[in-house]
């Protein structure tokens, strides 16, 4: 009687109910803001960047953008913190050109071609 029959370890790692799919956003504003991160964060700290994410993610900022954020947030606010929450506040502010422009030092200049920052969005053609 030889029939297959299927077996079922039960030493198989089985699936955390809370596991979710990786978030690029969350990884990158993560890597971004909260050095250590990846050791274990608070559930204050999780909070925090989980909104932060979601709220980079309404206004359609992808994960490779998060870095551009970041330098542009210090060139335009270099005394000030660099939060999860700050980043999602400014977001929109320094995605926007005039914005963007008007707090900048004066050194920092737009790319004539692509109207990208140099050195920051623009790194020459």
């Amino acid at each position: 009687m030889s029939q297959d029959i299927e077996q079922v370890s039960l030493f198989q790692p089985l699936r955390r109910a809370n596991h979710r799919p990786p978030d690029p956003v969350f990884e990158a504003l993560a890597d971004e803001t909260v050095p250590g991160w990846r050791q274990g964060l608070t559930t204050s700290a999780r909070g925090a960047l989980c909104r932060a994410a979601k709220e980079l993610r309404s206004i359609k900022v992808a994960a490779e953008e998060v870095p551009v954020l970041v330098r542009a947030y210090r060139q335009a606010l270099p005394t000030a913190a660099l939060t999860p929450s700050a980043l999602a506040k400014w977001a929109p502010a320094l995605r926007a050109p005039a914005v963007r422009d008007s707090r900048l030092p004066a050194e920092v200049r737009r790319c004539e071609q692509c109207r990208g920052l140099v050195g920051i969005d623009c790194h020459g053609h």
